[in-house]
């Protein structure tokens, strides 16, 4: 924790976001809390950068602590955190269930929550349990001769050969045997015009399946059966 909170640390140093930005004002921490007590103790003359910072920001105090807020328009307050406290913040909101620092303070940036993210072993730990198992695919046994076939078409309208814009592959699953014949369409006749044409040549298989889906394979059959 202690080497994550100095990275935590040199990393919002040295990046701009962690200034407070009001309108095209930046302050950091330091200098905003000096100059909202000064402005506040002083008596003299005010400028738009002094009104900007009494109305917008105030002190909040926490059990013995003064706290540096922010007004936001809903009349939300949020706290603004030193870099010395950016850690604790991040740390403190991640171990809650709902995350509040994002409605609780001012100037916790993205970038400081995403480097402590990177570095939670917790996270690392819950990601690798959620990640999904690889499916075994079990490949399918064909036991005999005429046990299984598979019926498909490939799509060739953009490179016809003349009237034919399909390929209509048969493959037997038992030996790999693979017939292909031309189709002008995809219709359902025409398929299974060129189906029977196997069939009566080589017989017809037990199963016949095909990638095309469910709707295809079923009107096929509905076709050879009448």
């Amino acid at each position: 924790s202690q080497s994550l909170a100095h990275i935590i640390h040199s990393s919002v140093t040295s990046n701009p976001e962690v200034y407070i930005k009001s309108g095209s004002n930046k302050f950091s921490y330091k200098s905003l809390e000096h100059d909202y007590t000064y402005n506040q103790e002083s008596d003299g003359s005010k400028s738009a950068r002094d009104y900007n910072l009494k109305n917008r920001y105030g002190v909040l105090k926490i059990g013995e602590e003064n706290k540096l807020i922010r007004l936001e328009k809903n009349d939300a307050i949020k706290c603004i955190a030193s870099i010395e406290e950016m850690f604790d913040v991040i740390n403190d909101a991640h171990q809650k269930i709902g995350h509040e620092a994002q409605n609780k303070w001012a100037n916790v940036t993205q970038e400081a929550c995403h480097l402590f993210l990177t570095f939670c072993e917790e996270c690392h730990k819950k990601r690798a349990k959620k990640l999904p198992q690889s499916l075994v695919v079990k490949p399918l046994v064909s036991t005999n001769l005429m046990s299984r076939a598979q019926v498909d078409l490939i799509n060739f309208q953009t490179m016809p050969d003349g009237d034919f814009k399909y390929i209509m592959t048969y493959l037997n699953h038992f030996t790999k045997f693979c017939i292909l014949s031309p189709l002008k369409s995809k219709r359902a006749e025409e398929v299974a015009s060129k189906l029977l044409e196997i069939f009566l040549t080589f017989g017809a298989p037990s199963i016949l399946q095909s990638d095309n889906g469910r709707e295809f394979s079923n009107a096929i059959i509905a076709e050879l059966k009448t």
